[in-house]
This record gives C-alpha cells, sequence and structure tokens, in this order.
C-alpha cells in the first residue's frame, strides 16, 4: 500500500528539527521506518549514523524487524533502534568512570529501590519518616527531586531533608555499585553535558535521532534529546499530545505543545488519515479529545466506513454490569460467527476486572488478565535474578540479601551486624562474608556457613563462565540446596511443579538470549531483562488464543480489538476522584479518548448506577465524557432492547436455516 501525502511529507523531509504528530491508527510505525529507509537508501546515510529512540523494546524490534524487510538484514543490524534506558546504559557502559561508576555495575529494579530507601530512611529524621510511610510516594519524590537536580542543583546537605535523602539514598545504591533507572538516563546526560569532548563524539557518530512516543517524555529525556541534537539539528520526534496519558509518571506534555519553540524553525507534519476504526468511532474520539484546550489540533478520518453507532447502556450495579456484558459478549459471539479474542473489555482501575471474571468463569469464556502477577515478580523468579546479579556484581547488597539465607544458614541480622563491626575496613558484605572465619564474636557454625556461601558463590562465577547455560545454573541451584528447599515450601504438587517450572522457564529464556547474541554474557542477559519496560511486559503477555482479553485503559495503549467494552464510565472512575483533587482532568479525557480508538469495528460502553467500594454500595454519576460523544454517533440501549435484537437475530437465522434446509430437500 502507497504512503498517503502526509505521510510522504513525513519521509521526504529529512533535515532539521521535524514534528510528526501522528493520531492514533494513522500509520505511524510504517512511516518512520520509511522515513529511515529512504535516507539510507536515497540519501546515502549509512545506518550507523542514525538513532531511533523508543518507549518500549518491541517498538525498537518492530521497527527493526520492517527495515529487515525493506532494506535487508545487513542494512537493519547495522542501525541503532532501542530505547531510551537501553541507549543512555551504553553511553555509561562506554564511559563509566567519567559518569562515575565502576564498570560492572548492576541495575536494581523497583523493589530493590525500595529497599534501599528504606535504608536510608532510617536514618533520616523522624517528620520525614513520617511524611514518607507510603514506599510508593516515597520514591516518587525521590524519582522527582533527582530528575529536578539537572535543572537546579540539590540544596547543600543539612538544608532540606528531602534532599539529605536522596543523598544517602544515592550514597547506598553507589555502595553497592548499584543504579536504578533514573541513574541511567540522569547520568548519561549529565556525562553529555558535563564533557562537550564526549558529547561530540555522540553527536558525530549519530547525525540522524528519531524519537517515538515524543509525548511521553519527561524532562531527563528532553535534555537528553537536546544534547543529541547536535549542530546539525536533525532530530525528528513522532508523537501524539491526545494521547499523554503518562504524566503521573512524570511525562511533560509541554514538551510535545513546544516543539516549535525548543528547535524554532520546526516543520510540523499532521497524520489523521485513521486505518484501523470506523468513522463513527472516530466522530466520537474527535468530539470528546476536541474538549482539551491545550492539544495540537487535528481530527481523525478514515477510509473504512461508517460502521455500527457506539451502543450505551447503564446498569443498576457493578455485579448487574459484568453479568451483561458477559451475556451480550457470549451472544455476540455465537450469532456473528466471531472469536473470543476478538473481544477486549478495559476498566480504569485493576479492582473492576473481579467481577468481570467471575460472571466469565460462570460461562467458561476464555479470557486473560493482562497485568495481573507478572512472571518476573515471583518468587523463586527474582530469587534466581538475584543470584544471577550475585555472580555479576558481588557487592550488589541487595540481591545477596535476598538470597543469604535460602536455605536457611543462620546468618540473620544480629550476626551481619556483628560482621560489620568486627569487619569495618572490608568494601562490601559479600567481602567480610569472606574473612567470617577471621570473627570470634560468631558461632563456629555461623563462620563456616559464611564462607561456604562465599566460596559457593566464587566457584560458581568460576564454572559458570561468561555465558552460562541453563544446564550449568541448574547443577548450581542443587549443589547450594535452593530448588529442595524451595519446593519444601509448597505442599501442594501443582504448586510446586508451576514454581519448578518457572525456574525451567527463566533459564530457558537464558539459553534463548545466547542463541540470539552470541557473544553476549551474563551481564547482558540481565541488563536486557532489566530494561524491558512495563509495556513490553504487557505486550509479552498479549498472546492470540487466550480468549477475551481484560485490560486496563493505561496498559491498552498501542494495542487494538475488532470489538471493545469500555466499562465504568462513571464519574470518580473515569475521570478518577484523584484527578479534579489534582487537576488532572485533560488527562483522564485523554485516557478516555485512547480507550475509544482501541475499538476497530464496534464499541460499546457501559456504566452502573451504584458500585461497591471500600464496602459499601454507592450511587454513581454518569461520567461527564459521556455528554461529549455526539448522539449521532451513539444509541442508548437497554438489557431488554438488546435481548429483544438478539432473539429477533435468532429468529432469523432459524428461518434461514429452514429455508435452506426446505431447498435442499429432493
Amino acid at each position: 500500500m502507497a504512503l498517503n501525502p502526509h505521510q510522504q511529507k513525513a519521509v521526504d523531509t529529512i533535515h532539521g528539527p521535524v514534528l510528526i504528530l501522528a493520531g492514533a491508527g494513522t500509520g505511524k510505525t510504517r512511516t518512520i521506518t520509511h522515513r529511515i529507509a529512504n535516507l539510507v537508501r536515497h540519501h546515502n546515510v549509512p545506518p550507523e549514523a542514525i538513532l531511533a529512540l523508543t518507549f518500549t523494546n518491541k517498538a525498537g524490534a518492530e521497527m527493526k524487524e520492517r527495515l529487515r524487510s525493506i532494506l535487508g538484514e545487513d542494512v537493519a543490524k547495522r542501525l541503532l533502534a532501542g530505547t531510551f534506558h537501553r541507549f543512555c546504559l551504553r553511553v555509561l557502559r562506554r564511559w563509566p568512570k567519567e559518569a562515575g561508576l565502576r564498570r560492572d555495575f548492576t541495575i536494581c529494579d523497583q523493589r530493590e529501590q525500595t529497599a534501599h530507601i528504606q535504608v536510608a530512611l532510617q536514618l533520616a529524621p523522624r517528620n520525614v519518616q513520617e511524611r514518607f510511610s507510603d514506599a510508593f510516594a516515597l520514591l516518587s519524590a525521590v524519582s522527582n527531586l533527582k530528575s529536578a537536580a539537572l535543572m537546579r542543583p540539590l540544596p547543600e546537605p543539612g538544608v532540606d531533608p528531602l534532599a539529605d535523602l536522596v543523598y544517602a539514598y544515592n550514597k547506598r545504591l553507589r555502595s553497592c555499585n548499584n543504579v536504578d533507572f533514573d541513574d541511567i538516563i540522569l547520568l548519561a546526560v549529565q556525562l553529555l553535558q558535563g564533557h562537550p569532548e564526549l558529547r561530540a563524539k555522540i553527536n558525530e557518530q549519530y547525525r540522524y535521532i528519531l524519537v517515538d512516543e515524543y509525548q511521553d517524555t519527561n524532562q531527563p529525556q528532553f535534555q537528553l534529546i537536546q544534547a543529541l541534537a547536535g549542530p546539525d539539528r536533525n532530530i525528528c520526534v513522532v508523537g501524539d499530545d491526545d494521547q499523554s496519558i503518562y504524566g503521573w509518571r512524570g511525562a511533560d506534555l509541554n514538551n510535545i505543545l513546544d516543539f516549535d519553540r525548543h528547535f524554532p524553525g520546526a516543520t510540523i507534519i499532521r497524520l489523521e488519515q485513521n486505518y484501523r476504526s470506523t468513522q463513527t468511532i472516530l466522530d466520537a474520539a474527535n468530539a470528546v479529545i476536541s474538549n482539551n484546550r491545550n492539544r495540537h489540533p487535528k481530527k481523525l478520518w478514515s477510509a473504512l466506513g461508517g460502521g455500527d453507532l457506539i451502543r450505551l447502556i447503564a446498569l443498576p450495579d457493578d455485579c448487574a454490569e459484568a453479568r451483561w456484558i458477559a451475556e451480550d459478549l457470549f451472544a455476540r459471539k455465537a450469532l456473528e460467527r466471531l472469536r473470543y479474542e476478538d473481544f477486549a473489555i478495559a476498566y480504569r482501575t485493576n479492582g473492576q476486572s473481579r467481577a468481570l471474571e467471575t460472571e466469565l468463569r460462570s460461562r467458561r469464556v476464555p479470557y486473560q488478565v493482562i497485568g495481573g502477577q507478572e512472571f518476573y515478580d515471583r518468587k523463586e523468579v527474582r530469587d534466581l535474578l538475584a543470584f544471577m546479579k550475585l555472580l555479576v556484581n558481588p557487592d550488589d547488597e541487595g540481591s545477596l540479601l535476598r538470597i543469604l539465607n535460602q536455605p536457611p544458614r543462620g546468618i540473620g541480622p544480629k550476626r551481619l551486624e556483628t560482621l560489620d563491626e568486627a569487619l569495618p575496613q572490608e568494601p562490601s558484605l559479600f567481602a567480610r562474608l569472606g574473612k567470617a572465619h577471621t570473627v570470634t564474636a560468631l558461632p563456629t557454625s555461623a563462620q563456616q556457613a559464611a564462607t561456604t556461601f562465599h566460596r559457593a558463590v566464587l566457584n560458581a562465577a568460576a564454572d559458570l563462565g561468561p555465558q552460562p547455560t541453563s544446564n550449568r545454573f541448574h547443577r548450581f541451584l542443587d549443589e547450594i540446596g535452593y530448588r529442595d528447599h524451595l519446593l519444601r515450601q509448597y505442599k501442594d504438587p501443582d504448586e510446586r511443579m508451576q514454581r519448578n517450572s518457572n525456574i525451567q522457564e527463566l533459564l530457558s529464556s537464558l539459553d534463548r538470549f545466547h542463541q540470539d547474541h552470541p557473544k553476549a554474557s551474563l551481564a547482558d542477559y540481565l541488563e536486557d531483562q532489566a530494561l524491558a519496560s512495563d509495556q513490553d511486559r504487557v505486550k509479552d503477555q498479549t498472546k492470540d488464543g487466550q480468549g477475551v482479553t481484560l485490560i486496563t485503559l493505561h496498559s491498552c495503549k498501542g494495542l487494538e480489538y475488532p470489538h471493545m467494552y469500555l466499562v465504568g464510565a462513571e464519574d470518580g472512575l473515569i475521570p478518577h476522584q484523584r484527578s479534579k483533587e489534582e487537576g488532572t482532568l485533560d488527562e483522564e479525557r485523554r485516557l478516555f479518548y485512547v480507550g475509544i480508538t482501541r475499538a476497530q469495528q464496534s464499541l460499546c460502553i457501559s456504566r452502573a448506577e451504584q458500585r461497591r467500594k471500600f464496602g459499601k454500595t454507592l450511587r454513581c454519576l454518569p461520567s461527564p465524557f459521556l455528554a461529549e460523544l455526539p448522539e449521532a454517533a451513539c444509541r442508548e440501549i437497554t438489557p431488554e432492547s438488546e435481548a429483544a435484537d438478539e432473539d429477533q437475530a435468532l429468529d432469523q437465522a432459524r428461518d434461514l436455516l429452514r429455508k435452506l434446509f426446505d431447498h435442499a430437500q429432493p
């Protein structure tokens, strides 16, 4: 299929700053890949001179896969396309000393961040401890302050208690030879800003920069983009301000709204032809989002025809809502000869899925919940990753403490404190374990357990080598008794089998990684695991053949489904009550818009007149966004009217079968 005129203009405009406003379903990825191919094929730009920054590994991989089909394998593999974090990590690995890091540093995830910050919090004043009793709020506050330090330095120690906490947290990270996710970008930006000669090398290497999902960038990412743009300013960003739904994560909408101010003389190109949805669905989406004033004007249109009207239904309560949706979905699947995989049910909060799951199960409707407990959140998976991290970075105290007593070795907090006091000159806890036999204050059993564990880790690191296989890891786990210890904790045979299967799955992924990257090390594998984004996890969970998809509105961004149910369209859910208090109503409207534009052929929006919340049944008001839908695009229905329509459809089907049968008689 040929590019449309606006896509072609985006492909052909290769010099200077360019903003491509790509509305939902407008062929963004196709446009980006053709633009890169145009640079390489018609303007003799070497692939190595192009840098494409994405928010998910999946997006980078899809981009390279499409380029493979256009330019061939040899050219595509020379292009660097990946996430902000992956690129910045590449910079830090190249110049660790200049960034103030040791070469073998490892990345800690959110749980490990929480553990580090709680250690730092214990040293903070009581008023700070009381202010941040919630770990998520504390992490968010620390992250925001660290990011703000790019614009203005942190106060001197002793001036601001929260800044002091950041200092203590950063010190803790460095003592464990760790970086967190904020550090990966912040340290890379500081490195490029503070070392003009290194920035010049990067600018010389990457002469054409492309940024995907620009509406989701935060201030550190914006600063990185400015550093990368270089003197030529061949920077092309692609995004849609109407789909900016991550303000709560720090995304700055002004980055895309003010692009032409940040990069004077920028060319702005709008992609408005939608290839996903019917015009009726787009009319509804356009009408809703037009109520946001702070946006780039655009209007999606489709050549796919009008399509079905959007159905709006109000049910007595949340249980009745879930029951009706399950019944309606079940009937439509049968009458229209659809697959369960054609349907998705989207909601604002995870708690809304429970009633839906109950009703789908009662009808034996297969379904998958996206965003449930992730594979990488399971205990045995986190344990095994901690073992791997310790082999790569023995100073990673968080990983060490996680697995030191699995199985139990009698080295608890008091004995670790004894080690700290007896061996303050040793640089890390792991080093102190290796000298435990010299600490007479420890019982002989604890001395032996500590030194045996220390030796086992060193031997395993030597035995496993730079590219360990799953078989070697299985042997290591059996030698230290971990597998038996894990399985003893679960009496249910099925549970034990599942836990063991999870270990096998992780180790199989290690083998697959080495097959795909023959020269990669265990450290490379761990980085690949650490840098997988939330959206990567969502798309990994979304598998064909798994039934109806149940998914939050935030998680469904970037996905599409033939038939959508958007449930809980009530004031306080969408928009969320918190948005009224925080003044983020526009972002909630964008979230509603994202939900609408996931639907390809049909959309049903439901609400409950009362809902069970916090143990109480509360009356619910319709979402104000419902009043923004155009009447011409919608029809209000009731359970009775839909049942009548279904009965009429069944009667018509029976009549048709009867006529076919009569016609076939001799």
